[in-house]
């Protein structure tokens, strides 16, 4: 019995104490809920506090993550989408013209009244010939030196002549190629002369003292070619090169970029 008066004591101390307690908070204006309040639920409630703080600190960074993924995912659509509409762009734009170009071409005929047979460039090749391929052959009537030009509603323009007729494909000899030879003539003077490819350019020799053309002059095809009709503009002169008193050199730009052709015409014989 001996042994537990000390706990009895500890026991009787901790009652009076708490008495004490209680009736200091009593007389204070303090409830035991306070106290709870202090001891327990308001340690409780900042700790769940801090927990439900920390939820959204990841919910946030969660919702931003995935409206990143959402932006990134939508800029990758808008940009194929946009992909889509530029080929569609230029889709359109090559489809009118070609209107534009097939346009000329009816214009032409109608003015000038001569037959044609209008071909697609499918190829281009500039050694050791200058020449480009059409996708007309024998099967469109397509034969051997006929004129392939080009116009712009008004007037045609000389591109070359036709040279190799496979069934369904040819070979035109451009302008420019050294074995290239067309009559030409000065629609300022009406001098005459023959014109040979030159490989970006023609040139023309003239055995004459003075021949009458001057820089910037456009030269024509004649009436006296048996292959190609009158009128069809070759190029301007461009520069002109005087060796000696009786032999000059003119130098012939084409009228057209013979490496950006679409169609060309054909004329029949």
């Amino acid at each position: 019995m001996k042994e537990n008066n000390p706990v009895k004591v500890l026991i009787v101390l901790f009652i009076i104490l708490t008495i004490i307690i209680a009736a200091g908070v009593a007389g204070k204006g303090i409830s035991a809920y306070d106290i709870l309040d202090f001891l327990l639920l308001k340690p409780a409630r900042e700790t769940m506090q801090v927990f439900y703080n920390l939820g959204e600190k990841i919910e946030n960074k969660r919702a931003y993550f995935l409206s990143k993924e959402a932006l990134l995912k939508q800029n990758i659509a808008l940009t194929e989408e946009n992909k889509i509409l530029t080929e569609r762009i230029k889709l359109l734009q090559s489809i009118y013209d070609e209107n534009i170009r097939l346009q000329k071409m009816l214009n032409i005929k109608s003015n000038k009244k001569i037959n044609f047979t209008v071909a697609q460039v499918i190829g281009q090749v500039s050694a050791p010939f200058n020449f480009l391929v059409i996708d007309k052959g024998r099967e469109s009537g397509i034969e051997s030196k006929m004129p392939v030009v080009v116009t712009d509603g008004k007037s045609m323009f000389l591109v070359g002549i036709t040279y190799s007729i496979g069934m369904n494909s040819t070979k035109v000899l451009l302008l420019t190629d050294p074995n290239f030879f067309v009559a030409v003539k000065d629609r300022n003077s009406g001098q005459l002369g023959i014109a040979q490819g030159n490989i970006k350019n023609l040139k023309i020799t003239f055995k004459i003292i003075e021949p009458k053309i001057a820089k910037g002059d456009v030269l024509s095809t004649t009436s006296i070619s048996s292959i190609y009709p009158e009128g069809i503009i070759v190029g301007n002169i461009t520069k002109i090169n005087k060796k000696n008193s009786l032999t000059t050199t003119a130098f012939v730009s084409p009228s057209i970029d013979l490496m950006h052709l679409f169609e060309v015409m054909v004329i029949n014989k």
